[in-house]
């Protein structure tokens, strides 16, 4: 039995930005005009941006998402030391961030797959403060992020850093 090449329904652009000294390729769907917030999705170890595409096609309907290849993976830059650690991934998904809306962005959506839903909700309680708020199931997690820029004046009682 032969089966037909799957065929995507949203086709994906490719681009590029850099972070941390590193080239970090960015897959993108939709128009970045949406009313909704972008959607950011991040993969899991030894997975790539690219797997998300089937997922992207099974939306009912059409959001600005990207998705984004974790240093090392798919074709973003590998390090020159072997930094592979989660403080890394934290500070590669600030970054990126930062590349792709501006340092005084609007809030996004982040959903994270296995080691990415891992990272993601590490950057939800780092970024608690800044309306971060996050669910998780056991392989993937969701978070909506502000801005850092906007931590400051979305913290309590005036505090401080």
């Amino acid at each position: 039995m032969t089966t037909a090449a799957y065929v995507p329904r949203r086709l994906a652009t490719s681009r590029f930005v850099e972070a941390r000294g590193l080239r970090h390729h960015v897959l993108e769907w939709g128009d970045a005009s949406s009313t909704q917030p972008p959607l950011l999705m991040f993969h899991g170890w030894m997975d790539v941006a690219a797997s998300f595409q089937f997922v992207v096609d099974a939306f009912a309907a059409d959001r600005h998402v990207l998705a984004v290849d974790w240093r090392g993976f798919g074709e973003t830059g590998t390090p020159a030391v072997d930094t592979y650690y989660f403080t890394e991934y934290l500070g590669d998904l600030e970054l990126v961030l930062d590349a792709l809306f501006g340092a005084d962005r609007a809030p996004v959506d982040l959903l994270g797959h296995s080691m990415g839903g891992n990272v993601t909700m590490l950057y939800a309680g780092v970024r608690s403060a800044s309306g971060c708020a996050s669910s998780s199931t056991s392989r993937a997690s969701a978070c909506r992020a502000r801005s850092p820029r906007t931590r400051r004046a979305a913290w309590p009682n005036g505090w401080t850093t």
